[in-house]
């Protein structure tokens, strides 16, 4: 049975995520391979409104509406562009996926573990990540490179340490994780990710 050929990024805010998700999505192009880059939240036609809602403005979400409309976004995700995309054999790259939920809203909004698995199996219907790739890098070491955040991104450091915290405690358990250090330099950060993809789908 081939691997799935599904790789999500994930991290705290200005870890470099988006950055390597597209350099990888370049190289994949360069062997010739189908590749498709997508995002949550928003990452759907005629859903984009959600990401407004969740990441801008003044307005404060309650934790559990802020979960659900996460979750919402994720299954119309999966229905209607990872199911496609990988039925028609591209590589799908996605920059956050159901780790973003278990460190932000799990780790730093304290919502139950068991509470948000449930919801996200649901969500993907078992369409799971190969590979994800979690770059790390240190609350100080986002602050500094921050400009103007997101409402999110915004909460306290002990908020984002939570976060951070909870990213690396399911790395620890789960082998689907790769923890990269995100204050290695760029072109070597794309390197471990690219060898790390040939290796794994022998290409």
């Amino acid at each position: 049975m081939n691997k799935i050929k599904f790789v999500s990024f994930e991290g705290i805010d200005k870890s470099g995520k988006s950055t390597q998700a597209e350099l990888l999505k370049e190289r994949l192009k360069k062997l010739d391979k189908k590749v498709f880059l997508t995002f949550e939240p928003g990452g759907v036609n005629n859903f984009e409104h959600t990401r407004s809602i969740l990441l801008e403005g003044d307005y404060q979400l309650d934790s559990i509406s802020e979960l659900f409309i996460f979750i919402a976004d994720r299954r119309e995700h999966v229905k209607k562009v990872i199911i496609p995309k990988l039925q028609d054999n591209y590589f799908i790259i996605t920059d956050r996926y159901i780790d973003s939920t278990l460190a932000y809203q799990g780790g730093g909004r304290g919502i139950e573990e068991d509470t948000i698995n449930y919801l996200n199996d649901i969500a993907v219907d078992n369409f799971i990540p190969a590979i994800t790739f979690l770059i790390d890098i240190s609350i100080e070491e986002s602050r500094k490179r921050k400009g103007i955040s997101d409402k999110i991104d915004s909460g306290n450091i002990e908020f984002m340490k939570n976060v951070r915290d909870k990213y690396l405690s399911i790395a620890e358990k789960s082998k689907r994780i790769v923890v990269i250090d995100g204050t290695k330099p760029v072109e070597e950060i794309s390197d471990i990710i690219y060898n790390r993809i040939k290796e794994e789908y022998f290409l």
